[in-house]
């Protein structure tokens, strides 16, 4: 897979002597992840480094900071 790299880098970062959680929050509470997330989908492979004074992540750091979501929608079939 082209991201098994990425994956085995994670799992050797997890297992240093360090104590680490995770835990899932959906993009509507999360909108700094989400908009660096979309951001990345037009980057290439590897490492980059976001400028904290850039317009779009300020923003929704603003709205995370606040406590501002949005009302997620989820559709079931039957």
């Amino acid at each position: 897979h082209r991201h098994g790299i990425l994956a085995l880098e994670i799992n050797r970062l997890l297992s240093l002597n360090w104590e680490v959680s995770i835990s899932h929050t959906y993009r509507e509470c999360n909108f700094a992840a989400d908009f660096l997330a979309k951001k990345g989908h037009s980057l290439h492979f590897g490492t980059h480094f976001v400028d904290s004074n850039d317009p779009g992540l300020r923003y929704w750091l603003l709205y995370d900071v606040m406590g501002l979501f949005q009302e997620r929608s989820v559709i079931c079939s039957a």
